[in-house]
């Protein structure tokens, strides 16, 4: 049986006539007989009764005619969303993050998107770094918002640099430090470090371990601790000083002084990346849209 059969006959079932049927059809009468003589065969019952006068539907054409509908609606249905999926405006798109870095922009870049491509379903997944890169590794998310030193440096990936982030110490008010306007990371060479721990955060970690070691000095580590709300409570409580993102000032309490570190060497990008090899078609609608709107909404607001 063939879509094209179900076609005629839904449109001589609608004219009850093979010459005006044929009209519609922009095809030979004779084609139009010949496939609907091809259907009843194949059905196995009459599905018109005709003569010289007239064309009615039997009883179990008229049946036939109500599934006939809705398979060719359903095909045609199908059709459609194959076609949409296959240029990405309908589909699913599993984004990882990181929560502080992206704050500013991806909830309104995605409620762009979202309002533009409406049947691709976005998944969000809040992950640490670690997390993100294994995540992302085993095909579990198409897209990871993270910061350029996480990025894997082997592998066949695709990185773009969305802003650049700067680098700050974290201090207790009452510390000496607080007087200068801005630090150099060897001024911290005799002070107690409160870090996130290697576990949960093994690539930060790494990193101050890295830019403490350039500037001539192993940190002294007095705590490690899960989580970065714990790091600025020790902080606050004078136990010592920590080095964190800009960014993440929005979980220090106001007491806490925040001054960046002078060596612009020593910031970081805030990047998205993917695998070059993933084929999900709305990935490149969605890296297109953050294209235009991080220049239109977002870049200006983190300059100022």
């Amino acid at each position: 049986m063939e879509l094209r059969q179900l076609r005629y006959f839904i449109v001589v079932a609608e004219y009850l006539n093979f010459t005006e049927a044929s009209k519609r059809l922009f095809v030979a009468q004779s084609a139009v007989s010949q496939q609907i003589a091809k259907l009843e065969q194949q059905v196995g019952v009459k599905l018109f009764t005709r003569n010289k006068r007239s064309v009615q539907l039997t009883s179990a054409g008229k049946t036939f005619l109500k599934e006939a509908i809705e398979i060719v609606r359903k095909t045609e249905e199908a059709i459609d969303k194959t076609h949409k999926a296959n240029v990405g405006i309908l589909g699913n798109l599993k984004i990882g993050f990181l929560a502080a870095p992206v704050r500013k922009f991806l909830p309104s870049l995605i409620r762009h998107f979202n309002n533009k491509y409406p049947m691709v379903d976005i998944e969000l997944h809040h992950l640490n770094l670690a997390q993100l890169n294994e995540k992302l590794n085993a095909d579990d998310l198409d897209i990871v918002f993270t910061v350029s030193f996480a990025v894997p440096q082997f592998g066949d990936y695709e990185c773009k640099k969305l802003f650049s982030e700067s680098i700050c110490v974290f201090l207790h008010p009452e510390h000496s430090l607080c007087q200068k306007p801005r630090l150099r990371i060897a001024d911290l060479a005799m002070e107690p470090f409160i870090l996130r721990d290697r576990e949960e955060g093994p690539q930060w970690y790494e990193y101050i371990l890295m830019i403490c070691a350039k500037n001539g000095f192993l940190p002294k580590i007095a705590r490690e601790t899960r989580h970065i709300e714990t790091v600025l409570m020790f902080v606050e409580a004078g136990l010592g000083i920590t080095i964190l993102p800009r960014y993440l000032e929005m979980y220090a309490n106001p007491s806490i002084r925040i001054i960046e570190v002078e060596d612009e060497k020593d910031s970081f990008d805030v990047v998205v990346y993917r695998k070059k090899r993933n084929m999900n078609p709305s990935v490149p609608l969605f890296l297109n849209e953050m294209d235009h709107f991080v220049h239109r909404e977002v870049e200006p607001p983190l300059s100022g």
